[in-house]
Order: structure tokens, then sequence, then C-alpha cells
């Protein structure tokens, strides 16, 4: 509980107050009693509070903050003083029970708490079997860290419960979960305890015998083959389990409806022999009517494309609605085409007892295109402003592609007229649209062979390649009904506390006197009323409205009156935390940004709500007003915690072309302190094993990182972050080694939340000191060994930095772009001995692109064949130059490219140094195979430039160009990639160094995306 102001422990009990406990309680139980006395209006007064079952040193200080939260007031004290004691008390969630009591004379109140049962930890433990994870029943637990346990028996009934039908879906029958509970300290004022569930798996079944009911239009062995499975790489038989069985009823029903049984329904009965560990399935099937589908009269378009249109596998059902919405799309997609007129009608009729037959009729009609726009009927905007005013108008002519008259468009764009009316106070105007054909008469057909095919949109071929008569030129005719308009006479409010600006207010409010009346706005405008007023600390207000307003039909002026009834005024009184079980309170007061007697902004909770969620340690935040209902103007307020488990230490085994194999050690904590401090360090080795004997060398690098950041500590309005780190690379090329540490400031500028185009905005601001030593053994690039050296060198700089992201997704995007600015300042003043003066800027970019769907079909279990295509484009631009009395930057400083995650095909680091540098990559990423296992198979062709230079005239004079195949598995976590990479343009001086580049390429094994 965090320490806001509360009545200090004086008088008789002051003493016992500021040691927590004075005694056992009269029951002669473990108990902590504290006894808060002080003259209240010249008056003795006393409040004992006793907390049951619990010895906590820390009582007397919550005591004293429970006693100003109950506020008793001067005596004499009366039931209704218990009353609300108790109900105050059982509102904190830090007591089960609450039983007060008045002293004879009415001058103590005396109140004994039980504490309520709170989750302190969850384990889970038993025999797990491998097929489940644990993260999984992790998930199926409600009672997380923080969790009151109300009901304790029920509760822990249904949790139980709840796990074991888990367990009986993932094929284990018979499953049984023993709940308990251990008493822990670490809750106070709570009772903490530590949940624990201990899992007995139950009995795994085979499928046996598989009969079917009803009419079966497929071959018994196809339904074996949708239940049976195979795991652990394909290779042995999978059990019977139900919630796989259930995906494998829908998957019958799916493979059903493509063969032709749209309205087919398959439901199952099984019955476990657990003795013998196999499951007697029964399948019911009714597949319905066999459906027959005919198209008649259609030449421009196909008959797949057009039966593709039909909605009665995605509707499971052939009636009259999904008919109508087949014939529908069909229209509309010969509209598309530019097919006006077309018609599509349904002819119904049953050849068999179990088979229906639709033939739809098509009548193509002629073809044309939209040259022209009107509108008219409207009286007081021009078509122009009511263009302009639109956020997307169809129907607009084009020089260079065709606008299509389609119904569903036209359709939209007068929904979008009568809106952009609508706002402007014309609450019944109406808007039809038609189409006019400019061409009088038919225009001859024209015939000629034509050898290319790049003609203009609006023309067409035939089946011989011969070109067709221009489309027909059509006028599209938006009349308009304006009627009556509507506007605000007057806006008046009654009641408004003097603290809030009238004025101010209703420059905020949607309808303002003498602008249009739109209806819709009053519900805004009442919202934000009481936002406002929440803002200022009247969250009890209510709002009345008196309208007077005219028919829409009828038009004319619309007068408001607001009558506020504000209620008392809120003010801030203090702060009650349950659930910080490793977070400082004083964090948490921190991030509400109150003091005793603000105003109580519910508008300011709400951010207040956000940055807690924000720091990370917490998985439920709730702030919640706890006396509201006394209407007195001190409110207090409950914030109530879950906290995560933010401690993590792992194993690691990583490996990739560059680095080879490293085994490693990594452990996080995200809440270091207390203080939401995030705490990152990792220990990969694989070259120092060689220094043991060179047989034990099982990579190429080692690492060490420690990296310590706070998120806006003690109410600054950045982050600070401070990083050491340890690298040290030795291959046959190159030896590059580097020890340091960061420390620096950073901020988000803007986040994505803020408009639907803004991305995530930041910067930071950092200072680097690092010492370095660099020995390239290739010389390959001989042009650049002028100016550079090798060696140690040391380094201290500081690096600017802005960034902007708006990618759908940080592990795999498939749309967006992110691009990052660095600027670099070294300064030989800025490290110990001698150091180097330069400058560097790096600029990187990159953009992913949908290009849509070519292909994809679903699979048994949920598995899909082919998916999205992904254009991905990045590039990299640097610059340096040595200033001040450096001649030279050091070569670990300069840039190089060559590498796993920089030009693939090349060795890493295998060209360079060099003062300018240019990069580009292009990849096109198909998802082949979707949903397999916990991620899915993607293929992509890429292609990599890669140019550096001493000067930026010097670029593309040497340029490396390579490109080749990606098989990656994708997976929550990264990419597993496999690489081939080809170089097709190799520099004379890079052919002609040693170690010669591979001329048959380079294969890479990475994890994670290049770029």
């Amino acid at each position: 509980m965090p320490a806001s102001p509360a009545p200090p422990a004086t008088g008789a009990g002051a003493g016992a107050a500021r040691r927590g406990a004075a005694g056992p309680p009269e029951t002669g139980e473990e108990a902590s009693r504290c006894l808060w006395a002080e003259p209240v209006e010249g008056r003795p007064t006393e409040v004992e509070l006793i907390l049951e079952r619990i010895r906590w040193q820390g009582w007397s200080e919550a005591c004293a903050r429970l006693v100003a939260y109950l506020r008793p007031g001067p005596p004499p004290y009366d039931a209704e003083t218990v009353e609300a004691s108790e109900r105050l008390l059982k509102a904190t969630g830090y007591f089960a029970a609450a039983h007060c009591s008045v002293s004879p004379g009415g001058t103590r109140l005396v109140c004994r708490l039980r504490p309520a049962r709170m989750v302190r930890t969850v384990e889970i433990g038993g025999q797990i079997p491998f097929t489940v994870l644990e993260d999984d029943l992790q998930r199926r637990i409600f009672l997380r860290p923080g969790s009151i346990l109300e009901n304790e028996q029920e509760t822990l009934a249904r949790q139980r419960k709840r796990l074991e039908a888990y367990m009986r879906r993932q094929g284990f029958f018979g499953t049984t979960v023993r709940m308990g509970t251990e008493r822990v300290g670490g809750a106070e004022p709570n009772e903490g305890v530590r949940l624990r569930a201990e899992v007995r798996p139950g009995r795994t079944v085979s499928l046996r015998r598989l009969k079917v009911q009803g009419r079966n239009p497929i071959p018994t062995t196809e339904l074996v083959g949708f239940l049976e499975h195979n795991q652990l790489l394909w290779f042995l038989p999978a059990p019977f389990q139900p919630e796989r069985f259930e995906e494998d009823l829908r998957a019958i029903a799916a493979y059903l409806q493509t063969q032709g049984y749209p309205e087919a329904r398959v439901t199952a009965d099984w019955d476990v022999d657990l003795a013998a560990g196999a499951v007697d399935v029964t399948l019911i099937l009714d597949p319905g009517p066999h459906l027959e589908m005919r198209v008649q009269g259609n030449v421009a378009i196909d008959t797949a494309t057009l039966l593709s249109k039909t909605t009665f596998v995605e509707s499971g059902v052939v009636d009259a609605v999904a008919i109508d919405e087949s014939v529908a799309a069909m229209r509309a997609l010969y509209q598309e085409a530019g097919y006006y007129e077309a018609s599509v009608e349904a002819e119904v009729d049953e050849p068999g007892e179990d088979t229906l037959r639709i033939t739809f009729v098509v009548d193509e009609g002629r073809r044309g295109r939209v040259v022209e726009t009107v509108f008219r009927g409207n009286a007081t905007y021009t078509e122009s402003e009511i263009v302009a005013g639109l956020e997307e108008f169809i129907t607009t002519p084009s020089l260079l592609f065709p606008t299509r008259w389609v119904e569903a468009w036209v359709q939209a764009d007068v929904r979008a007229i009568e809106a952009f009316y609508e706002a402007r106070g014309y609450a019944a105007t109406k808007v039809h649209a038609s189409y006019e054909r400019l061409d009088a008469e038919e225009t001859e057909r024209r015939e000629g062979t034509m050898a290319l095919e790049l003609i203009l949109p609006w023309m067409r071929w035939n089946d011989r390649l011969e070109l067709q008569v221009p489309d027909d030129r059509l006028r599209a005719v938006f009349e308009i009904e304006e009627g009556p308009r509507r506007k605000v006479a007057s806006m008046t409010m009654e009641g408004l506390p003097p603290e809030i600006p009238q004025g101010e207010l209703l420059r905020r409010l949607k309808l303002k006197a003498g602008e249009p009346y739109v209806h819709r706005y009053l519900a805004m405008d009442r919202r934000e009323l009481l936002t406002t007023l929440a803002a200022y600390g009247y969250p009890r207000a209510y709002v009345y409205r008196d309208l007077d307003k005219p028919k829409p039909s009828v038009g004319g002026l619309v007068r408001i009156h607001y009558r506020i009834d504000p209620g008392p005024k809120a003010r801030f009184g203090g702060v009650l935390v349950r659930g910080n079980f490793r977070t400082e309170a004083s964090l948490i007061e921190e991030q509400l940004r109150l003091e005793p007697g603000d105003p109580l902004d519910l508008v300011a909770l709400g951010q207040a709500r956000r940055r807690l969620r924000a720091l990370g340690p917490f998985s439920r935040v709730d702030l919640t007003p706890l006396d509201l209902w006394r209407d007195e103007e001190e409110v207090w307020l409950l914030v109530a915690l879950q906290e995560r488990d933010t401690r993590t230490a792992d194993a690691v085994i990583t490996a990739s072309t560059d680095d080879g194999l490293s085994l490693g050690v990594e452990y996080r904590d995200r809440n270091l302190l207390g203080r939401a401090i995030r705490l990152d360090t990792r220990l990969h080795l694989g070259q120092v094993f060689g220094t043991l004997h060179p047989a034990l060398r099982i990579g190429f690098a080692d690492s060490a990182d420690a990296t310590l950041s706070a998120p806006r500590p003690f109410g600054v309005p950045f982050d600070i972050e401070g990083r050491m780190f340890y690298r040290f690379r030795k291959t046959k090329a190159l030896t590059d080694g580097r020890l340091g540490a960061v420390l620096g400031v950073s901020r988000q500028l803007l986040p994505r939340t803020v408009c639907d185009a803004c991305p995530d905005l930041s910067s930071s601001l950092r200072f680097a000191l690092n010492a370095s030593e660099f020995d390239d053994r290739t010389r390959r690039f001989a042009a650049f060994e002028r100016g550079f050296t090798g060696g140690q060198a040391n380094v201290g700089r500081f690096i600017a930095s802005l960034s902007a992201d708006r990618r759908d997704s940080f592990v795999d995007p498939r749309s967006g772009y992110a691009a990052s600015l660095r600027l670099e300042l070294a300064h030989d003043a800025l490290v110990p001995g001698r150091g180097h003066t330069f400058w560097r800027a790096v600029l990187d970019a990159e953009s992913y692109t949908l290009l849509g769907v070519p292909f994809e079909r679903p699979l048994e279990e949920g598995r899909k064949l082919g998916g999205p295509l992904v254009l991905a484009l990045a590039a990299t631009y640097g610059a340096s130059r040595p200033w001040g009395d450096s001649i030279y930057i050091p070569a670990s400083e300069s840039f190089f490219y060559g590498g796993d995650f920089s030009l693939r095909g090349m060795d890493l680091k295998g060209v360079g140094p060099g003062e300018y540098l240019l990069l580009g990559h292009a990849e096109l990423r198909w998802y082949l195979l979707q949903n397999i296992g916990i991620g899915t198979l993607q293929l992509a062709a890429f292609a990599d430039l890669g140019t550096l230079a001493d000067n930026p005239e010097g670029l593309f004079a040497e340029t490396t160009v390579t490109t080749g195949p990606i098989l990656r598995y994708v997976t929550p976590v990264g990419p597993l990639a496999l690489t081939w990479a080809y170089p097709v343009l190799r520099p004379p001086s890079l052919a002609s160094g040693e170690p010669p580049l591979p001329r048959l390429g380079k294969i890479h094994v990475t994890f994670g995306y290049s770029f």
C-alpha cells in the first residue's frame, strides 16, 4: 500500500500503532492490532483495527491509511457509523469480513477484520504429458496472482473442472486435477496463498471402430482419412482428441460442401472404452440435397468464375435469400467488367429426390463506361463542393482507367451524398441514381487483327483477338431532393460549475448556435459534457436536455437547453493498492500523478491506467473510486493489480552462418527493485571453447550483454537506459572485438493510435564509449586500404536517433513501413587517452506491401495451402567522415557489407572498409503452407545490392548484386530461414581477392528476417 497522507497515530494508542502489533487479540489467535487516537473537533476519538490471522509489521502504516479512508468523523459513533465502516472496509478487497462495534459512550470504534485470501503464486505440477505445454495449462488458470478467493471451495472446484475439461479435450480421458492452497506471506493485509494444481493425466485412446449413419455420398475410407492423424514428425499415430475431432467434423462438412452438398451437416457420437484404450465413433451425416449449378448465356465471363460468386457454401443453406445473394454477386461481377445492363435470373428445379438444380440465366447486355457525372436538384451546393466534401466518390470518370456502372458502388455514393447533406442540417435529403447512354445509336462493329494487347482499357477483345467496338459512353446522374434544412438557433446551459468556462465548453461541442443541426451529434455532445465534468472532478454529474426542434420534413430552427446537476465535487483523498507483490507503491503513485486535494479527474484516471499497463509488470490494472456513494467531497481510489511473472531464465542454443553455434544463458527481469526496471542479461559462448582445445570450438563468436532500462523513472518525461556489452568474433578472414557501455534517454513522441495513418514515432539520445580491436586479414578490397587502419581504437560518441514504425507486425510484417535516422558525433575529448574524431549518419527504410492472395486452399486441421504474397523492400545509406585533427576513421568504425543480415552471398564483412555505403534489398514472400505446427512455411525470392566507397562519387563504381531463393518457417517468435545466395554481379577487385568469393553461391542459416 502506498504512503498516502493519513492521520498521525497519536494518543493512547500511538505507541502500539507505530510498533504494528500490540499483542494478541482477545481470542488468543494470531493477529495484528493498531489503535488510532486523536481529538476530532475537540472530542477524544479512538479507532481500533484488528487484523485477524496475520502478524504484520506494516499494519500500523496500513492502519493509519485505512482510518484516513474511513473518516469516521467526531463522536459519538452509532449504528450508522458501524454500517458505513463495514461497507467501506469490505469494498477495499482486503477483508473477507469486517465486524465493527462502538464502545459505551460512542467514543471508540473497534473493527475486527478477517483478511480476504488472495492468490500470491500459481504452480502446476504432477505428471504433465509432453504433448501438453505447461503454458497452455497456465492460460486455463483464471485464478491468477492478485485474484481474490471468494467462495473458495466453489471457485477451486470450478477451476479444477476447467483444467480437467481441457485435458479431456486434448485426449486424456479420466484426468484428475487436485487443487490445493497453501498460506504464504507477501500479500498483506490480504492473506496470501500459493495455488497449486496437481495434474494426473488420464489414458489416451485410439480410433477402433467407425460407424456411419445417414446418407453417405463419399467413401468411408475417405472419412477415416479425416479422422486419422499422426504425431512426432508424422511417424506415429496420434491418439483421439475431442478438440481435434470437432475440427475433423467441420472439415468433413466443408469437404461435402465443396462436393456439391452446401447444406451438409455432420454430427457424431463417440463412446470411450478406457479399459481397451479405444474409442468407437458414430458419424451422423445429413448431406442435404446435391446441388447442380449451371450457367446459360455467359460469354464474357467463364462459368467457373461466375459460380465462385455463389454464397451457398458460405451460408450453408440453399434458400431464396442465398439465391438472391448469389444472383446479385454475379450481376455485380458483370457490372465490374463493364456490362451495366447485365441481368441474371435463377431457375430452380428438382430433377431427382435428393438433387436440386439451379440454372443461372445470364443476359449480358451492353457494355459501357461512365464518362460523365451529373448532379441535378442541388440548389445549395455545387457539384464540386459536394464531391470535395465526400471522403470517397467512386463514380468519378477517369481518363486512363474505366469507371464502371456498378449498382453497389453507385449506392455507396448515394449514401455518401445523403450523409454530406445530413451533416449540413438536411435530415430529409433523398438521392436517386440513374444512368443515361450518350450514344444515340449502336456503334457498328469494327474487326481487325491486332498484334498488341496494350490498348486503352475501354476497348475489348473477342475470342479471335478481334478488336470490338468501344464501350458505350454513360452519364451517371444523381437526382438530389435536398429537402428543408434545420439549424441550431440557440444553445444554453444552466447549472454549470463556475470553474468550468462555458464559452470554451461550447466550442468543444459539435452542435453550435447558428450552425446546421445534426441529430446524431446530440449524444456525442452529452458525452462531451459528462467527460468535461468528470475531468473537473464531478463524476456524479447528470446532464438533462430540453430540445425544441421541428420535424425533419418541415425544417426550421432548433433550440437546445442543457440542465446540469454536477453533484458534489470529488477530490482525491488517497489511494489504496492491492496485488502489488513486487512493485513499489511509490511507483504506482507516480504514475497516478494525483495529489491529495486535486479534483478527481476520471479522464486522467483512464490515462493513468494506460500508463500503469505500459510499465509491463501488470497483466491487469483496475482503478476504482471507492466511496462515491457517500456523496462526500473526498474520494479514495483503489488500484487493483495482477502482476505477471516477470523473471525468466533460459538456456539457449543459437546457430547462424556468420557466428556458427553458441551455447548461452539469458536472464530477464521486467520489474527489478519493484520499479518496473527492465534487466536483460545474455551470455553466448561459441569461440571461447577453442581456447581450451581446438576441437571444442563450436562457433566463431562470444558475446555478453547487460541492459537496464527504466520507463520514466521518478516521473521524468523519458525513459533511461544503460547497457554494457562485450563482443568478440574470430574467423579466418577477420578478428573483431568490442567492449563498451552506453547510457541514454529515449521517448515516444507519437503513438500510432493518435490517427489512422500515424506511425509510432520515437527519439533517443545516447552516449557510447567503447574500445575495439579489428584485423581484416583478407585485404580483398585493396582500393580502400588507403586511409584506414586496423588495430585498436577507443571511441566516445553521442548518438541521436529518430525512428518511425507503421508495420502491422514486428515479428512477421506484411504491410506498413519503418524508417530510422541515426546521427553520430565522435570526439577524442570524450574518451580517455587517444581517441578519434569523426561523424557518421545512417538512414534505414523498409516497406511491406500486401500484393494479394494469388492462391489459397483450405486443408485439414486448419491448414491452408497458399496464402498472401508480400513485397518487402529495404534500403540503407551511410555516410561518415573524419574531422578536426583526425585524418582517418578506424576500420572498426567504418562501413562494411556482407553476411547473414547484410548483403547475402558474401562472408561477414566481406567488403570494406569504406566511408560511404548503400545497400538495397528486395524480397517477394509467398506464404506456401499456413498453420503447420506452430508456424507457417514461406517461400521467397530475394535480390541484394551493395556498394561502398571513400567518397559519394565512388558509389556504384564497385557494386555487388546477389540473388537467390529462401525457405522460411515463420514461428510466433520469428522465422527460421535457409537461404542460398548467388552473386550475379561481382566487382573485379572482389573476384580477384583472397580468399576467393564462393562462385557457386553461399548458404545462410539464420533466425529472424534479414531486414
